[in-house]
């Protein structure tokens, strides 16, 4: 009997210490289900998203992992990239050997990859994410793809390229095709449309801009630095002799723009500057005469004969010779002008410096805008309404007033640079001048 009762107390005692295990401060402790029959743990799968690169930038593409039953302690494992049309570095950010976890009572976990954006066209690619070394749950699907959808357009140029030194900011022409291309080194010319240029005998300064009469004669010239002056040529560029009356001597020059009757309009930072007898005299109006800001970036004359300025304050319209201004701003996220173009319908082309696109139809009274991003420049509209935009990224090319874009850069269409300044259309040939690199010509 002895021996009976010791055993129904050691019974007892095992079943006691089996109840105070599933028990603890008056809470039950449960144990989760599990889906694999074979083994008693749950099971990991990996999804296989895609995402379109973009043209610049990085985007983020989100594999998820789904484990097929709750449990009630974490599961780890490890995820890494691999190669497989796309190549690490240069599409994606590649992911080396890394835990992640799903904790207790959830079933996903997001798995993120940096994607970069470029603007080569090219077929789709695809990469793989690898899982390995689960704890807490099988692998039934160790591989997802992730595939980068190609969103670039091929650019509609093939260009070829003429080596000038130096940053060239502005290309113009006269009425017999002679080039004239302005750089931080001076002024380059050439008589063959472009096929090559020469240096003319302009002094050493830094051109920032250009006008050209269409005979060819007179050529205008800003000058790069601080009271460099206004610069004029009478003999084609031949000989050049600085304009610094009445006051162009203490400001910056941006631009220059020059109408029928040799009225010059000038760019400062101290206002338009405006000279009816060639130079001789000028006469500066400010924002004691409406305009914006006295730091005035851009000037250009409509069909029209309206005057536009761009600068620190949105644009500025004069509908008389530029006695009087008015302004407007409405549309621009950004009122900085650092880019302006009037086309032949008289719609207003605006770039500002937040890298902003804008157009106004209504003679530059409200701007509808949208975000090109990096450094965007003077645009420039040809005669079937083709936009071309020059940024920091390549040059920008649309053919439906912006809705859409075609990227040209060196890989996409065989710019020199990257790093456009300028582009205009001389004699049906796409002239484009890149940031201390050469000009490239449209074939």
């Amino acid at each position: 009997m002895r021996i009976f009762h010791r055993q129904r107390a050691i019974r007892f005692s095992l079943a006691a210490v089996l109840i105070l295990s599933m028990v603890s401060c008056g809470k039950k402790k449960t144990v989760a289900a599990a889906d694999n029959s074979s083994t008693g743990m749950p099971s990991l799968s990996i999804n296989s998203p895609s995402i379109s690169e973009g043209d610049s930038g990085t985007k983020t593409l989100s594999f998820t992992v789904t484990q097929s039953a709750v449990t009630s302690i974490a599961t780890t494992f490890n995820w890494a990239t691999s190669d497989g049309t796309a190549t690490a570095g240069s599409d994606y950010v590649a992911v080396s050997s890394t835990q992640a976890t799903i904790p207790a009572g959830s079933t996903t976990v997001t798995l993120d990859v940096t994607i970069n954006g470029d603007v080569t066209p090219e077929g789709n690619e695809t990469f793989s994410v690898n899982l390995s070394n689960a704890s807490g749950a099988t692998i039934a699907s160790a591989t997802g793809t992730g595939t980068i959808t190609n969103d670039d357009v091929a650019c509609p140029y093939t260009f070829s390229n003429t080596q000038i030194n130096g940053a060239n900011f502005a290309i113009t022409a006269n009425a017999a095709n002679h080039v004239y291309v302005s750089s931080i080194n001076g002024i380059y010319k050439s008589t063959d449309a472009g096929a090559s240029f020469s240096k003319i005998n302009s002094p050493n300064f830094g051109s920032i801009n250009l006008n050209v009469k269409p005979n060819g004669t007179k050529v205008y010239s800003t000058g790069g630095t601080f009271a460099a002056g206004l610069w004029i040529s009478t003999d084609g560029g031949a000989n050049f002799t600085m304009d610094i009356n009445d006051g162009l001597n203490s400001v910056w020059i941006w631009d220059v723009a020059v109408d029928g009757s040799d009225k010059i309009y000038v760019a400062t930072s101290g206002g338009v500057f405006i000279s009816t007898n060639g130079g001789t005299n000028f006469t500066a109006k400010t924002t004691a005469n409406g305009l914006a800001s006295n730091d005035v970036r851009n000037v250009f004359i409509g069909p029209n004969g309206n005057i536009y300025a761009g600068g620190n304050g949105g644009v500025s319209v004069s509908t008389n010779g530029g006695n009087s201004w008015t302004n407007s701003a409405t549309g621009l996220s950004n009122n900085f002008v650092t880019g302006l173009f009037v086309a032949a319908n008289n719609q207003v082309y605006v770039s500002t410096a937040s890298g902003e696109f804008a157009v106004s139809t209504d003679f530059g009274a409200t701007f509808s805008s949208q975000a090109i991003g990096g450094n965007t420049r003077r645009p420039y509209v040809t005669a079937g309404g083709t936009i071309l935009l020059p940024t920091s990224a390549g040059l920008k090319v649309s053919s439906d007033s912006g809705v859409t874009w075609v990227t040209c850069t060196m890989a996409n269409g065989g710019l020199d640079a990257n790093d456009v300044l300028a582009a205009t259309v001389i004699n049906g040939k796409v002239f484009v001048g890149m940031n201390s690199s050469g000009v490239s010509i449209s074939q």
